[in-house]
């Protein structure tokens, strides 16, 4: 799964360092470590095959941190942990609650290996751009005017987007 996941991510227009399968003293035990080479942003992977078992956020949040240590990630701002669970569960959001009791909103997002698929499949058909992937991704900022102009896409108000710039929105002309 973990592997699968990986290519998922080079598909999504990321630059992957496969992780390992298993833990070794004095090396950062991440699953992926994703770079998205428009925005020099990192995502580093976590694969999981389900939540029912508890799953301890500070082990992700502590390999972005080995990775700012180690000069591999410039900033806690360029990085964000992600998630990917196989079998979600979604009356068992215990994955969920512990990102949002610990106040980890801005650093820890969750997807399932379905979402990812469909991501990939969208981003496949031209729908989706690496730009957007990004922005649904990273963890929200106050400012929404690329979901809104993402959104705008889908509903057919703008063109498909050819480039991955994602700096800012064009104004949509409404017709009712």
């Amino acid at each position: 799964l973990q592997d699968t996941v990986n290519r998922l991510g080079e598909l999504l227009g990321f630059q992957v360092t496969y992780g390992r399968y298993q833990g070794v003293r004095g090396e950062i035990g991440f699953d992926g470590h994703w770079v998205s080479p428009s925005k020099d942003f990192h995502i580093v992977a976590e694969v999981k095959t389900s939540e029912v078992y508890p799953i301890k956020t500070s082990a992700l949040v502590g390999y972005i941190d080995a990775l700012i240590s180690d000069h591999r990630i410039p900033t806690r701002d360029q990085a964000s942990g992600l998630y990917i669970v196989g079998r979600s569960t979604p009356e068992i959001s215990q994955l969920e609650n512990s990102i949002l009791a610990e106040r980890r909103t801005d650093q820890l997002r969750i997807i399932s290996v379905h979402s990812l698929l469909t991501l990939g499949e969208m981003m496949e058909k031209q729908s989706l751009n690496h730009a957007d992937i990004l922005s649904l991704i990273i963890p929200a900022s106050p400012r929404i005017d690329s979901i809104v102009g993402l959104m705008a896409r889908f509903a057919g108000y703008l063109p498909p987007d050819d480039d991955d710039d994602d700096s800012e929105t064009p104004d949509i002309d409404y017709v009712s």
